[in-house]
């Protein structure tokens, strides 16, 4: 839960924002369809193609504009300023304030 309630802190409307997706790997079925109220895409019903989700472990990711993934970051809590850099330069670089 470290990835999601670092994500909460920078994107208080991440249950509401349809640019922020959740990918889960062996994901309850029947949270699939309501994490809180979001959408939880499952590996099992959805494979991007990245080797990183084999391995199970969180990851965060931008989709660009032509569907290419960059940005790849593995969120580690034991070294959380890291997290928190990768998401204030997301925020601040992908996100404007009116628009998440």
């Amino acid at each position: 839960m470290f990835a999601i309630d670092r994500i909460k802190q920078y994107f208080p409307d991440l249950f509401y924002s349809n640019k922020i997706i959740l990918i889960g790997s062996e994901t309850d079925p029947r949270l699939n369809d309501n994490f809180y109220g979001k959408q939880i895409y499952s590996f099992s019903r959805t494979n991007l193609g990245l080797s990183l989700e084999k391995g199970g472990i969180p990851f965060f990711f931008i989709i660009d504009k032509n569907g290419k993934v960059e940005m790849i970051f593995i969120p580690d809590h034991s070294l959380p300023v890291y997290t928190d850099k990768y998401l204030e330069f997301i925020k601040r670089n992908y996100f404007d304030d009116h628009n998440l």
